[in-house]
């Protein structure tokens, strides 16, 4: 991969968020949805109880806990099933929960309830019966 250079009149949050998105392009990794979750509502900022999202078609991102002191990913390929689901109310607000099922043994079952929510299941769902298909190689070096 070839080094990127980002010109020094931009702030250094903007050159590490023009850096990331470069370095997505370069690896095929499209953004679906990114935002933030609020499970405890107003009452989350002061609990450290709000987790941020970031879904790509490659892997769901999130970062959680007081001060983001756990992150956490998962790949596609590790998704068993996905479910969308909404309610009257969440109807008419236009939001919906997307329920994220996998084998990881950490956290099998993700939750996420939000506005844009169809739309991410759908795309995601896209994705994943793609990579389904896809075939994973894994490699060794060395002895055992």
């Amino acid at each position: 991969m070839s080094k990127i250079h980002v010109d020094s009149k931009f702030s250094n949050r903007s050159k590490s968020t023009i850096v990331l998105l470069l370095k997505m392009l370069q690896t095929g990794e499209e953004i679906i949805w990114e935002g933030t979750t609020w499970p405890m509502g107003i009452c989350s900022p002061l609990c450290c109880s709000s987790v941020k999202w970031k879904i790509t078609n490659k892997r769901v991102d999130y970062v959680r806990g007081c001060c983001g002191s756990t992150e956490s990913t998962l790949d596609v390929r590790r998704i068993t099933d996905l479910q969308f689901h909404r309610g009257c109310f969440q109807l008419l607000l236009g939001r919906g929960t997307l329920t994220i099922f996998s084998d990881d043994r950490t956290d099998p079952q993700i939750n996420i309830s939000s506005f844009g929510m169809k739309r991410t299941y759908r795309k995601l769902r896209e994705e994943w019966l793609r990579m389904k298909n896809v075939p994973t190689v894994v490699t060794t070096t060395g002895q055992f």
